[in-house]
Parts: structure tokens; C-alpha cells; sequence
């Protein structure tokens, strides 16, 4: 399991390693990536003497819209507004954003908000997990025929997703009949019905009940009468577990395959094609790297804190790492083998049939596969990694 204790050294050798592999690994996964040529550099000459006329004004920037909630790996993303790398306002721009002259629109919305707003068409781009990603590339392209397309990992779950039992249930097989509170539907909906499988119990035989963690939090925190169990992720788990020490921690991501609860980047095709679409993933994704170093650098880590902090609804600095150990950042460059590992290919499986049994999906099997558009050209969900290796 990674800690965050690592130096910053650390982190900058792995870099530097991961960058170096770069060029063998991407043989090995032709299905994810595509191999580009880079365009010349070389300014040509010109005739000043010709130049005389009064350049023609530079036109505004494209502007992209990307959607994000506040989550561990989200907000650490969004706090890199405070490091100059990204400006959230349209109409203005980071140093990421003028490098590659493209104007981000971060716009911060509940999760769910989040999603129904990008699957309508209103945002270019939005983090989900990827248990979401099935049915809300399901439903863009339902709506507004466009594929999804997931461009970079985030992070991870290794914990931050539990259930938390009264100390009355002692096994998995006593929760049957009993009612679990958490977002029905969501991530917290799919590790019940993992827990279920990897319990080797009935899932038929299990209740589950619609219910915001952020509410739900405190009332079982609370131990409101007859609230015997809740689903939920960080940092609506340390409340309760801060306030109550008889609780169980029955079920958890960390027990499930690794990667299989992962964060996400994704955009829609129609949005990647148009200009400053595949501008806006690098940067986005250079912002994302960046900001898991400067969170465990030294000389930035203070800061990187502050803002993160802000953006996760004042959690305290404790509290981040705290959260921190249970959502594994990415270490830096490492974001394309996430992506395409046979660890998600793998996983991906368990999410299509979770869309399916609890119809997201209406009974459809939902097309996804890996690579570019031209090679997974009917894929309603993608895993491209080709953005990565662009610039």
C-alpha cells in the first residue's frame, strides 16, 4: 500500500522512471495508444520589411467546461487553481491554460448534480468513478448521441468506501434483512452488492435504502434509533467513526481487487474533437500530477493543503491525510498504465453486470472497449491513453 510519507525525491525518482519506461510500455498496449508525430516547431522566416500592416487581433482562446465534485483526488485537482496552473473563471488562464491556449471552466457541483449536468450535454468533461462511467456514457449518448471517452485516472479506492455496521451484526450473512442506508445506485450501492459476492451470500436477500451520505452521516453517527447500517466514503465515514467507537467497519473497498473502484477523468468525443478539446486533458492531467507532487513536497505541501482544504469542504489537515491513505493518489506519469492495466479491463466486467442487474442501463449491455477513436470506433465508453502522449 503507498503512504504519503514518501519524500518528494521519492516521487521525482518514480517520475523520472515511469517517463523513461514510457517508450518501451506503449508497444506493449497498442489497443490504448497510438503512436504520433510531433509537428515542426521551426518558426519560418519572413520578410519584415513585408510585415508592415497591423497584426490581425489574437482570437479568444476555446473554452472547455469540466464538471467536478469535492472528493480526495477531485479536489486536490481543483486546488491547483491556487498553484497559478489552472484559473477556474473563463476569461481567464493559468500558466498550464496559456501554454497550450485553452480556457478550463472548472465548475464545482454536487456529484450527482455533476453527472445529470454532463450526461445532458451542459459540460464538456466531469470526475466520476468508474462504477458510474457505464451509465452515464449510456445516458450522454442517449441524449445528446455522444460517446464518453475516460482520459485519465485520478485515483483509487483502498478503503475510503465502507460499510459501517452496529457492533450487533458480527459477519456479513447478519446483514440480511437489514437495511443499509447510503446513495443508492452509486458506488456505495455497487461495493454492497461486491460484498455480497465476495461473502458468497444472497444479494436478493439484501435491503438498501436511498439516502445522501451527507445527511446519513451524522445520524448514524448519532445512532438514531433503528439506523443499523451505512455505506458511504470519505469524509462522511470519519464522522461517524470519529464520534462512535462501536461500529464496525463490516465491508470496504480495500477488500475488493485493486483498481477496482477508480476516479476518473472523462469528456465527451464531440468535445475532444473540437478545438482545445485534447489541450484541455493535458493540462488537466499535467495539473493532476503536478498537484500529487506538491502535496508531498516539503516546501509545498503546506499550501498545497490550504488549498486542497478549501475545496473539500474545510476538511483539517489531518483529515486529508487521513484520506489521503485511503484514496491512493497516482504517483506522478503513471496515469496511462491505470488506465489501461488488466486490472480495470478486468473490473470493468463487474461493473457492466451491476448497470445490468440493477437496470442503469435499461437491460442494455453497454459497448466499451480500450484505444482510439479509430480503433474502438462503436465503443459507447472508451478508455483512450493516447491524450497522454501527445504533447
Amino acid at each position: 500500500m503507498r503512504t504519503f510519507s514518501r519524500t518528494l525525491l521519492g516521487i521525482l525518482m518514480f517520475s523520472l522512471i515511469a517517463l523513461s519506461l514510457g517508450g518501451c510500455t506503449k508497444q506493449e498496449e497498442t489497443a490504448s495508444t497510438v503512436t504520433t508525430t510531433q509537428p515542426s516547431t521551426t518558426t519560418p522566416q519572413t520578410d519584415l520589411k513585408a510585415t508592415t500592416a497591423t497584426p490581425e487581433p489574437k482570437s479568444p482562446p476555446p473554452v472547455i467546461t469540466f464538471l467536478w465534485s469535492f472528493y480526495t483526488s477531485w479536489s486536490l485537482l481543483a486546488a491547483a487553481c491556487d498553484f497559478g496552473l489552472i484559473n477556474e473563471n473563463k476569461g481567464e488562464m493559468g500558466s498550464l491554460e496559456k501554454e497550450h491556449n485553452v480556457d478550463i471552466v472548472l465548475i464545482r457541483q454536487e456529484y450527482v448534480q455533476s453527472m445529470t449536468s454532463y450526461q445532458s450535454g451542459v459540460a464538456d468533461g466531469v470526475v466520476v468513478t468508474n462504477t458510474d462511467a457505464l451509465s452515464l456514457a449510456y445516458s450522454r449518448k442517449k441524449l445528446v448521441g455522444d460517446a464518453t471517452v475516460a482520459v485519465f485516472p485520478t485515483s483509487w479506492s483502498d478503503g475510503a468506501d465502507k460499510i459501517l455496521v452496529e457492533n450487533t451484526i458480527k459477519a456479513w450473512a447478519d446483514l440480511m434483512g437489514v437495511t443499509v442506508k447510503g446513495a443508492e445506485f452509486s458506488v456505495s450501492h455497487y461495493l454492497c452488492w461486491r460484498c455480497c459476492q465476495i461473502n458468497n451470500c444472497d444479494y436478493t436477500k439484501f435491503k438498501f435504502e436511498n439516502l445522501d451520505p451527507v445527511k446519513g452521516a451524522p445520524l448514524f453517527a448519532n445512532d438514531e434509533e433503528g439506523f443499523l447500517a451505512f455505506v458511504g466514503w470519505s469524509p462522511e465515514t470519519f464522522v461517524v467513526l470519529d464520534r462512535r467507537q462501536d461500529v464496525i467497519d463490516i465491508c470496504n473497498s480495500s477488500m475488493l481487487e485493486k483498481y477496482e473502484i477508480v476516479d476518473l477523468a472523462v469528456m465527451g468525443q464531440d468535445a475532444i474533437d473540437k478545438p482545445g478539446g485534447k489541450d484541455a486533458i493535458w493540462v488537466l492531467s499535467e495539473a493532476m500530477n503536478l498537484m500529487a507532487v506538491y502535496i508531498v513536497d516539503p516546501t509545498k505541501t503546506q499550501q498545497a493543503h490550504a488549498a486542497m482544504s478549501r475545496r473539500f469542504n474545510n476538511l483539517s489537515f489531518v483529515g486529508i491525510d487521513r484520506a489521503l491513505v485511503l484514496t491512493k493518489l497516482l504517483p506522478p506519469r503513471t496515469d496511462w498504465a491505470v488506465l489501461s492495466s488488466n486490472e480495470v479491463r478486468k473490473n470493468m466486467k463487474y461493473v457492466d453486470e451491476f448497470s445490468i442487474v440493477h437496470n442503469l442501463t435499461e437491460g442494455t449491455h453497454v459497448p466499451y472497449g480500450w484505444g482510439t477513436k479509430a480503433e474502438a470506433p462503436t465503443a459507447v465508453l472508451r478508455f483512450d491513453t493516447s491524450f497522454l502522449f501527445d504533447k
